[in-house]
């Protein structure tokens, strides 16, 4: 994966794809190294984190 030194890893699946931060930025990356990336702030971080805890507990609630 082509993810910057500095940027913080956020989440690597086992296939390869990753998702990592840097100077607010989202960088999402597939298993053949093709990348989107995306602005995000400090509060457009705050609200993904919250929204992607309910998916999660969602899930884990209806045995997903």
């Amino acid at each position: 994966m082509n993810i910057k030194t500095d940027a913080a890893l956020v989440y690597q699946h086992p296939d390869g794809f990753t998702l990592a931060f840097n100077d607010n930025v989202l960088t999402a990356t597939d298993d053949s190294d093709n990348t989107v990336q995306i602005p995000i702030g400090s509060t457009g971080l705050i609200a993904l984190g919250e929204l992607l805890t309910a998916i999660g507990k969602n899930r884990e609630f209806h045995g997903c």
